[in-house]
C-alpha cells in the first residue's frame, strides 16, 4: 500500500475523507498520472509551488488578452487558481493535495465582460486537446444560454466537436458546475449549457452530506460533491482572495473540479472508456450520503440494486464516491461514444391554452425503444409572466422530471418559453411507449399557450446483454423485496459487485439465493448469469454449467468456476504475480505492484485472462523453463539468456515472475529471455529472480534463475566527518539571493570550505 500524501493540509480537506469523496484508497493505484485537465476560468497562477511542476504551458491560452500565457494576472483574478488546486494540487509534502495530484492543468483564460461569448467559443474549440474540461462559470437570467440561438452557436458548436473528436473519439469529458442560486429560484435547466447532453452538471454538498443552501437544483444535475469550506491554492502572495498561498471556498465552483478530477482518475484506471460511460458510471457510483430521502425518487431502470437509480433534482445521483467510481471503471466493458449514441425524436403542436390555475396535458408517443441516457424538450411556450409556470414530464414508466419551477421563485416576469430543456432522471429507462408533458401556471393575471414541443431521447441501442450493477447502497435499498430476484433468461449477461467495499459470497447457479449484506439476493430459476465481479472485499464466486468470467478484484477471493469454460480475470499482466498449481486448485498470488489484489484461490478454472496473455489449460503441451545459474562481478550488470523447450513447437515467450523479484537489485526481462540484472552498490554473494515462459496458446512454467556476484576489492576512500549541522531561522544569515517568500520558515545551512554533508531539522509552516 503506498503512503498517503505527506501534505500538513490533507488532515483539514475533508472533501477527501471516506465520508465524502472517499479518494484516499484510489491513491494507492491512481493519482491521475497521463491526464490532461483544462480549466476554462479567470487564469491560473501556474507559479504557484502546488502547480507549476504539472502545468502544460505548451497547451494554455488567453482568450482574453490573446496570447499563449493563462496566468491570472488581473487583481481579481483568483478564481481559476482556486478551482486547479482543488483538481491537482501537488503531493509534495507541504500545503494540500488536490484530488489527481499527478494530473496535468493547462489553463483556457476567458473574459467576464461584453467578449465573454466570444471568448467563451475560442476556447470551448480548444477543448478537444484535453481529456477533461471543468467549467465553474455561468450565465445569469433565465433562458438566455440558449444554445439554439446563433447567438451561442460557437459554444454549442464546440462542445460537440469535444465530445466527438476529443481524446481520439472517445469525447473529451465536460464537467459544468450548476450554480450557487437555489436561494433565487434558479434552475439548471434555465442555462442551456448547464443542461446539455455532452455535459456533467454537478452540485455541492457541505460537511454533514446534506445539499448546500446554495446549489442550484435541476433534472439535469447528473452528481454532487463536497463545495463548502473547500481549502484549496490561492494565487501566490498578497495577489489572491488573502494574503497567502490557501484559501478556504465554497460554492459549486469547487465542486466541479473534484468530480473533473474524480474523472481523470477513472481515464486513468481505463482509458478507454467515452464519455457517455463516464456519465453512466458517476450516476450508476453515486449515492444517497444522509438518511434523509425527502425529495429523492426511483426511476424505471431495472439495473442498479435490482431495480431503478435514486435520484434528486438537487444531488442528481448522489454524492460521488471515487473508489466506487474507479472500481466500475476498472471493470466497465461497453464503450459509449458521440458516435454510438442513438436517438428518437417525435413532436407535437397542440395550440393549447394555458389558463390561471390551471394544467394541460399533452401525449406523444415514440414507437422505437432504446436505453435511455438524456432526454430533451424543445419547448415553444407563449406566456406573459414565465414566474408562473412549472413544466413536467412523465415517461411510461411513470417516472415525473420537473424541467421547469416557478423561475425566479415566481418572480421572473419576462416573457414566453423557447428553449430546449433536459432531464437525466430517466437513466437507464425504455424509451418505448407514450409520453406525457404537462403545464401548469400557479397564480392568476397570466395567462399562455402552449403552441409546440418536441421530445428527443438519447442514448443507446437495445440489446440483450444486460449488466446489473451493485453498489454498497444495496444494504439501504435491498429491503425493498422488488429488489431481490433477477430475473434475465437470454443472451451474455453480468452481475458486477466491483463497487463493493465487503466481500460478497454469490453463486450463479439458477434458482440461487444468496446473502449479500444481509439482504437476499436471488436469482430466478430461469437466469443465467455468464459473468461475475467482485469488490474490495474477500469475495467467494461461485459459476455455473455456462462459460463463465469470474473476477474476484481486491482483498483474497476464492473462485469457483463449476462446469463449462470458465475464466477468471485478473488486470495486471501475468508477470505481476505468482501462480500455484495443486490439481483443480491454483493460486494466483499478486506481487508488490498489485498488492491490494491478495492472494485468490482458484477452483476448476480452464483459463486465467491477465492483460497481456489468456493463460489456459488445453491438450496444448506447455513450453518447459530451463533453470538457469549465471556468474558476474560486483557493481557490474550481469546478463544472459533464458531457455525453455516446448514439445510442441510453438514460439516462446518470457516474462519477470514479480512475486520473485531479486532481493539485492533489480532485473529486466525481455520477451525473447534476454536479461540484464542490475546489483545493488557493493553487494555480491547469490540472488535469485523468477520467469515464465509460456507459449502462444496460454500453457506455461516458471523456473528460477540463480546469480552470483563475485566480490572485488574496492580502494579505501576518504570522507569527511558528518556534522549534524542546524541553525535557527531566526539566527541565520540571509541566503544569497535574498530569502524565501510565502510565510515559509526556512533554515539556511552553510558548511563553509570541503566536502560536507549538512541535516536539516524542523518543519515548515505553510499556514
Amino acid at each position: 500500500m503506498i503512503p498517503r500524501p505527506p501534505d500538513p493540509g490533507l488532515s483539514s480537506q475533508w472533501a477527501l475523507s471516506q465520508a465524502a469523496l472517499n479518494v484516499q484508497p484510489v491513491w494507492d493505484d491512481y493519482r491521475g498520472e497521463g491526464v490532461i485537465v483544462g480549466v476554462i476560468d479567470d487564469g491560473v497562477d501556474h507559479t504557484h509551488p502546488e502547480l507549476h511542476d504539472t502545468y502544460r504551458h505548451d497547451l494554455d491560452y488567453d482568450a482574453r488578452d490573446h496570447d499563449n500565457d493563462a496566468l491570472s494576472s488581473a487583481p481579481d483574478d483568483g478564481h481559476g487558481t482556486a478551482v486547479a488546486g482543488v483538481i491537482a494540487a501537488a503531493a509534495n509534502g507541504s500545503g494540500m493535495v488536490g484530488v489527481a495530484p499527478k494530473a496535468q492543468i493547462v489553463g483556457f483564460r476567458i473574459a467576464y465582460d461584453d467578449t465573454a461569448d466570444s471568448s467563451i467559443a475560442d476556447q470551448f474549440a480548444r477543448m478537444g486537446q484535453v481529456d477533461v474540461v471543468n467549467n465553474s462559470w455561468g450565465y445569469t437570467g433565465y433562458f438566455y444560454d440558449d444554445l439554439d440561438s446563433l447567438a451561442f452557436a460557437g459554444q454549442r458548436d464546440g462542445l460537440i466537436t469535444a465530445v466527438a473528436q476529443g481524446r481520439d473519439g472517445l469525447g473529451t469529458v465536460v464537467v459544468f458546475a450548476a450554480g450557487n442560486g437555489a436561494d433565487e429560484g434558479q434552475n439548471t435547466n434555465y442555462h442551456g449549457l448547464q443542461n446539455s447532453q455532452y455535459v456533467i452538471t454537478v452540485g455541492a454538498t457541505d460537511k454533514n452530506g446534506a445539499i448546500a443552501w446554495f446549489s442550484t437544483p435541476g433534472a439535469n444535475v447528473l452528481v454532487a460533491a463536497p463545495g463548502v469550506e473547500i481549502l484549496t491554492t490561492d494565487n501566490v502572495g498578497a495577489a489572491g482572495y488573502v494574503s497567502g498561498n490557501y484559501a478556504l471556498a465554497s460554492g459549486t465552483s469547487f465542486a466541479a473540479p473534484a468530480v473533473a478530477e474524480v474523472v481523470a482518475l477513472m481515464l486513468e484506471a481505463n482509458p478507454a472508456l467515452g464519455y457517455r460511460d463516464v456519465q453512466e458510471i458517476l450516476a450508476y457510483a453515486a449515492r444517497n450520503p444522509t438518511a434523509n430521502t425527502t425529495g429523492w425518487m426511483v426511476n424505471g431502470a431495472r439495473n442498479w440494486n435490482g431495480r431503478g437509480l435514486l435520484v434528486s433534482d438537487t444531488y442528481g445521483f448522489g454524492l460521488v464516491e471515487a473508489r466506487a467510481v474507479v472500481r466500475l471503471a476498472e471493470t466497465w466493458e461497453i464503450q459509449s461514444t458521440y458516435a454510438s449514441q442513438v436517438s428518437v425524436t417525435a413532436s407535437r403542436a397542440p395550440d393549447l391554452a394555458i389558463d390561471d390555475h390551471s394544467t394541460v396535458t399533452d401525449p406523444v408517443r415514440i414507437g422505437e425503444d432504446l436505453v435511455i441516457d438524456h432526454v430533451e424538450v424543445r419547448l415553444d411556450l407563449a406566456h406573459s409572466w414565465v414566474g408562473d409556470l412549472r413544466v413536467t414530464l412523465t415517461s411510461p414508466s411513470g417516472t415525473v422530471s420537473t424541467l421547469v419551477y416557478d423561475p425566479g421563485g415566481g418572480g421572473a416576469d419576462q416573457q414566453d418559453i423557447r428553449f430546449t430543456l433536459s432531464s437525466v432522471q430517466f437513466w437507464g429507462e425504455n424509451g418505448l411507449g407514450t409520453w406525457q408533458l404537462a403545464v401548469t401556471d400557479t397564480t392568476g393575471y397570466d395567462t399562455g399557450r402552449l403552441n409546440s414541443w418536441e421530445l428527443s431521447l438519447f442514448g443507446d441501442a437495445v440489446g440483450t446483454d444486460d449488466v446489473f450493477l451493485f453498489t454498497d447502497s444495496w444494504g439501504t435499498v435491498g429491503a425493498d423485496p422488488a429488489r431481490q430476484i433477477v430475473h434475465d433468461s437470454v443472451s451474455a449477461d453480468t452481475l458486477n459487485f466491483a463497487a463493493f467495499t465487503q466481500g460478497v459470497t454469490v453463486s450463479l447457479v439458477p434458482g440461487a439465493s444468496n446473502t449479500v449484506l444481509g439482504r437476499t439476493l436471488a436469482l430466478s430459476a430461469e437466469t443465467v448469469i455468464e459473468s461475475l465481479f467482485g469488490g474490495d472485499g474477500n469475495d467467494t464466486l461461485t459459476g455455473n454449467a455456462a462459460d463463465n468470467l469470474l473476477y474476484g478484484a481486491r482483498g483474497n477471493d476464492t473462485l469457483h468456476g463449476g462446469d463449462g469454460l470458465d475464466t477468471a480475470l485478473f488486470l495486471g499482466p501475468l508477470g505481476d504475480y505468482t501462480l500455484k498449481r495443486t490439481g483443480n486448485k491454483v493460486e494466483v498470488i499478486a506481487g508488490a505492484v498489485r498488492g491490494t489484489e491478495g492472494r485468490d484461490v482458484l477452483f476448476d478454472i480452464e483459463q486465467i485472462q491477465f492483460a497481456d496473455i489468456l493463460f489456459a489449460d488445453s491438450s496444448n503441451r506447455a513450453p518447459v523453463a530451463g533453470k538457469a545459474s549465471f556468474v558476474g562481478t560486483e557493481d557490474t550488470p550481469l546478463t544472459g539468456r533464458l531457455s525453455a523447450s516446448d514439445a510442441d513447437g510453438d514460439a516462446v515467450m518470457f516474462v519477470l515472475n514479480g512475486g520473485r523479484q531479486p532481493h539485492n537489485g533489480w532485473v529486466h526481462v525481455d520477451a525473447d529471455g534476454r536479461f540484464s540484472y542490475h546489483p545493488d552498490p557493493d553487494f555480491f554473494g547469490e540472488d535469485t529472480f523468477g520467469y515464465y515462459a509460456f507459449d502462444d496458446f496460454g500453457g506455461g512454467s516458471e523456473e528460477t534463475v540463480t546469480l552470483t556476484v563475485k566480490g572485488v576489492n574496492d580502494a579505501p576512500v576518504p570522507h569527511n566527518q558528518l556534522l549534524p549541522f542546524l541553525i535557527p531561522a531566526e539566527q541565520a544569515p540571509p541566503p544569497p539571493g535574498g530569502g524565501g517568500g510565502g510565510g515559509v520558515a526556512s533554515l539556511w545551512l552553510d558548511g563553509g570550505a570541503g566536502n560536507d554533508v549538512l541535516m536539516g531539522g524542523g518543519a515548515a509552516t505553510i499556514f
